[in-house]
């Protein structure tokens, strides 16, 4: 559902219909309720998914109606010509609260479970059906208790209700059995909950912001910066002090403009941010690619000092054989910071602590491809 469904020749992408069909049917023989998974569950991310992507098509004018069959359509659904979404945070604002979401609510509802993977417009205009609140709070819950590591990155109402179900208050709506698959303690829940109420610097719903990093990491892993940056600019026109924007932005815009990510990701740190070693890597890397490797040493020496016990990786960027061949991987920050650590030392014509600690590493990563 976050993906979307067509490939550059405006063909369905068969794997992610595998995929998505697959794993639906595993959850419904674990007697999930799937229509409500779908429709309520993910409205979200068909959201911020569909306002991505009309945005990157815009990029793209001789290639937009050829790749994607219902791109015209979906454009007069967001109603393009009288809410100026094709200007920066112009989809976004129809999908959240424009003409559009009426529509994408309408049609959450009552379109065929087809319709809705493959991102497929049923109707052309909005149909009298009132959402269902209370099924999208309870299906949101679900997707977010099992899709996202920090509770910081539920929504409010999500934890709330994890909260009453963790505490004994309320039943919950799935298997006990499937909940103890992910243990949640009532403490940390209420503590997060604490949190949330008293940050007035993010004004947004951090189901929003996950549903969107999902969208960039997909631009971003096929190589578009720009693009996936413009997701991040266009989001932070609704909320320009969110420390977590702040961060994915400069992320997006490190390689190709480090001197403006640096104050970006200093802000970011200064706020309450989700993941403070993940700012620290950010700055780390934007110092090294300015040519400030004094500097970039420090930062690594507050990252790796941060990352403490922490078992749960992060995604940061990777550095290939070739000098400027950078991609996005999934690794362990302490690695990630060793390993840029060392990279630097090396470039600096000697060997340090971090040329020290990469050693272990490597003879480890040996080890195991021996094994």
């Amino acid at each position: 559902m976050r993906t979307h469904p067509y490939n550059s020749s405006g063909r369905l992408v068969l794997k992610r219909q595998v995929f998505a069909t697959s794993a639906l049917a595993a959850l419904g023989q674990r007697g999930i309720d799937l229509d409500s998974l779908v429709r309520h569950g993910f409205g979200d991310r068909v959201k911020v998914g569909l306002a991505s992507f009309l945005t990157y098509q815009d990029r793209s004018p001789d290639e937009r109606a050829d790749s994607w069959p219902h791109y015209l359509r979906w454009r007069r659904i967001f109603g393009e010509s009288e809410n100026n979404a094709s200007e920066v945070g112009g989809y976004f604002r129809s999908a959240i609260q424009g003409e559009a979401q009426r529509y994408i609510d309408s049609w959450l509802e009552s379109a065929p479970l087809e319709d809705l993977i493959a991102w497929r417009p049923t109707f052309d205009e909005i149909r009298p059906v009132k959402r269902d609140e209370e099924a999208v709070e309870t299906w949101q819950w679900f997707v977010d208790r099992f899709t996202q590591t920090y509770l910081a990155s539920w929504a409010p109402s999500s934890l709330r209700r994890e909260y009453l179900i963790v505490s004994g208050q309320v039943d919950s709506p799935i298997e006990t059995q499937i909940l103890r698959e992910r243990p949640v303690h009532v403490d940390r829940v209420a503590r997060a909950i604490a949190e949330s109420t008293i940050s007035v610097e993010s004004g947004t719903d951090p189901s929003i912001t996950a549903a969107l990093t999902e969208q960039a990491l997909e631009l971003l892993h096929g190589g578009d910066r720009t693009a996936a940056a413009a997701l991040f600019e266009a989001a932070r026109t609704f909320s320009p002090k969110d420390p977590t924007l702040k961060n994915n932005y400069a992320f997006c815009i490190i390689l190709d403009k480090p001197t403006q990510a640096v104050p970006l990701l200093e802000e970011s740190l200064s706020g309450r941010v989700v993941d403070s070693t993940v700012v620290l890597c950010n700055l780390m890397l934007a110092h090294h690619l300015i040519g400030d490797n004094e500097r970039a040493l420090e930062f690594a020496d507050i990252a790796f000092d941060s990352v403490g016990e922490r078992t749960l990786g992060a995604y940061l960027w990777r550095l290939r054989r070739e000098p400027s061949d950078w991609f996005v991987d999934h690794v362990m920050p302490a690695d990630w910071i060793v390993e840029l650590g060392a990279r630097i030392e090396s470039s600096n014509g000697g060997a340090g602590i971090w040329t020290s600690r990469q050693d272990p590493l490597q003879a480890t990563a040996e080890l195991s491809e021996d094994l």
